[in-house]
């Protein structure tokens, strides 16, 4: 019997049977979610690789992986910051996407006029309620619209009546009935039924850019450098387009 096993083994070595696939950890931000889960899933379909998904806040993700937490691949905003500390290969960062901060309100209410700071101020007070990202967490449109309400001025008055929150459509609160206004990035608003995206002034107007990178010691280079190139395909673009965001 022994030697029968022996024996399946060196044919299977001398047919050259491919490797085991590679397990790539990817580690992404929240406001990159709807576009990762379907991109890992065609990756996988075409390479045989397998993606294991983790997702967080970016500025949670941060924390992590300065903390030493293992990974492969990371998509987040600002990785700049990741790759000053040295735990993201330099040469491996590559633009994926990026999206527009924005107001959620929903359809059935007449468009408000925020072609101004004063008309996007006078909108705010009015609200009720407010549900925006806790900026805490480090996610880009929280702390973004931070700076929007220390430039009007209205920074107290505002977080008298707004709910913090992460992880989450932020719309779907507005959905509910639960908030008047919703601060998040253009795709995820739209992605609760329901509901239309207005546009900041020109002079508050912020674009999130999301890349991705390779771990300096990731335990599949190879693989994981694959995984990052796929995410700049054309198929990449089509879903990216598709979920709302646009290709860099």
């Amino acid at each position: 019997m022994h030697k029968m096993i022996a024996f399946a083994i060196c044919l299977l070595i001398a047919s050259g049977a491919p490797a085991r696939a590679a397990e790539i950890k990817m580690l992404s931000a929240n406001g990159a979610k709807l576009i990762v889960t379907d991109l890992a899933s065609e990756f996988e379909r075409t390479t045989d690789n397998q993606v294991v998904l983790g997702y967080g806040e970016a500025g949670d993700l941060r924390k992590r992986i300065e903390g030493g937490e293992a990974f492969d691949v990371v998509l987040l905003p600002g990785i700049q910051l990741l790759d000053a500390s040295g735990k993201v290969a330099a040469d491996s960062v590559v633009k994926i996407a990026h999206s527009d901060l924005g107001l959620g309100m929903r359809s059935n209410v007449p468009r408000p006029d925020t072609s101004t700071a004063e008309g996007l101020k006078r909108l705010l007070l009015d609200a009720k309620t407010i549900v925006y990202t806790d900026p805490r967490t480090g996610g880009a449109a929280g702390i973004e619209f931070v700076k929007i309400l220390d430039q009007l001025g209205i920074a107290d008055e505002i977080n008298k009546k707004s709910k913090l929150v992460s992880g989450i459509h932020n719309a779907e609160l507005v959905a509910k009935g639960e908030a008047d206004i919703a601060v998040q990035l253009s795709h995820e608003i739209l992605a609760v039924p329901g509901i239309q995206f207005v546009a900041l002034p020109s002079q508050f107007r912020t674009s999130v850019l999301f890349s991705a990178g390779v771990a300096v010691h990731s335990k599949q280079p190879g693989a994981s450098r694959a995984l990052t190139q796929f995410l700049m395909s054309p198929d990449a673009s089509a879903v990216i387009k598709a979920k709302g965001m646009q290709p860099d």
